[in-house]
């Protein structure tokens, strides 16, 4: 028996060669799965999401999260440390890919950026159903992983959006590597760079959301990272930082403005994003993204247009799903095969 062993550059390298249409179409699956009904005497259970697992080390928590998606993936596993200190390295993950026929490990990926290859994928989906058709205008609060791939897959999913304005509370070299990845990605496009504490960029952050077409964030922020007044009507807005409900990335006030309020979970999103829970928000306010598409994973026509209710901006909020692992590290593995990245060992 041999071992598939796909590292983190060839991670990199199969999700550059990716379309945006493949990646959304596959959360599309991920989504519309969670959503549909099966006979409860089917086995074993095409979707299983147990409860994650965590073990205490001397300086990271390690979260083990099985998951089974029959359509997209199989089963896996998602390994994550996460330090009890800061760290400006980004949070150590592997996923393990299992043959489900054999039983046996089929593959081993390095996921550090997968987490938010397939959180942007997720969000990239909704913006595409709840966001404006031709936006020109993007803003990113943040400078971790989950930015740059929100702007690299919003970019290369809108060839419209002309410029893009990077706001992260310093100037740090995490700033630098994003806005590096981002010119190189995208030579012809407007790039900007702002530092929230310095006082001085207040009325240029203030200006560069109020022409936004589409902002998103993935802070920690305890506090609102902007005005409710200074967002645009039509202006959509994502949100995939907060997963506490003393975290608040946006203020209740701006929840409140919203035409519809998408979610990947509504259980998760009232118990963890700060923002939904200060707003005083119930089930019935929030729209699954499941519940917008059909049994393929493909948007149903007129279904946001009939959930909308009165507001004048769109909301996309996630705490992420571990059915997403499951199915990227698939996707990375299949891909991997096909195109000749990776490394098989001999286990056995």
């Amino acid at each position: 028996m041999s071992l598939f062993v796909v590292s983190a550059k060839d991670v990199d390298q199969i999700i550059q060669k990716a379309t945006p249409q493949e990646l959304l179409l596959l959360m599309g699956k991920v989504f519309a799965a969670l959503q549909q009904e099966y006979p409860s005497d089917v086995s074993p259970h095409p979707v299983q999401l147990p409860h994650r697992m965590t073990v205490h080390m001397p300086v990271h928590t390690t979260l083990f999260m099985p998951a089974r998606l029959a359509s997209a993936g199989g089963t896996a596993m998602k390994v994550v440390s996460v330090p009890l200190g800061h760290s400006q390295e980004g949070l150590p993950a592997t996923t393990i890919v299992m043959d489900e026929e054999s039983g046996r490990v089929r593959a081993v990926v390095n996921a550090r950026s997968l987490t938010a290859v397939r959180t942007a994928a997720g969000s990239a989906l909704a913006v595409s159903m709840i966001g404006p058709p031709k936006p020109e205008r993007l803003v990113l609060f943040g400078a971790g992983l989950q930015m740059l791939h929100h702007g690299l897959l919003l970019i290369k999913l809108y060839p419209s959006i002309r410029s893009c304005t990077v706001v992260n509370r310093t100037g740090n070299a995490r700033l630098e590597s994003v806005m590096k990845a981002l010119t190189k990605a995208f030579p012809k496009l407007l790039l900007r760079s702002l530092s929230s504490s310095d006082k001085e960029n207040k009325s240029a952050i203030q200006q560069c959301v109020s022409e936004a077409h589409i902002i998103c964030s993935a802070t920690s922020s305890t506090s609102p990272l902007y005005e409710s007044d200074w967002v645009q009507p039509g202006t959509c807005i994502v949100l995939v930082g907060s997963y506490k409900p003393t975290m608040h990335e946006i203020s209740h006030k701006l929840v409140k403005r919203a035409s519809i309020i998408v979610v990947d979970s509504a259980e998760a999103c009232l118990k963890e994003a700060g923002e939904l829970i200060a707003a005083e928000l119930q089930p019935s306010d929030l729209v699954e993204l499941g519940d917008l598409l059909d049994d393929e994973g493909l948007p149903l026509p007129g279904a946001v247009e009939m959930a909308k209710t009165k507001g004048d901006v769109t909301i996309f909020k996630s705490v992420g799903i571990g059915l997403q692992d499951v199915s990227i590290a698939g996707l990375v593995v299949d891909a991997a095969i096909t195109l000749g990245f990776g490394t098989e060992i001999d286990y056995d």
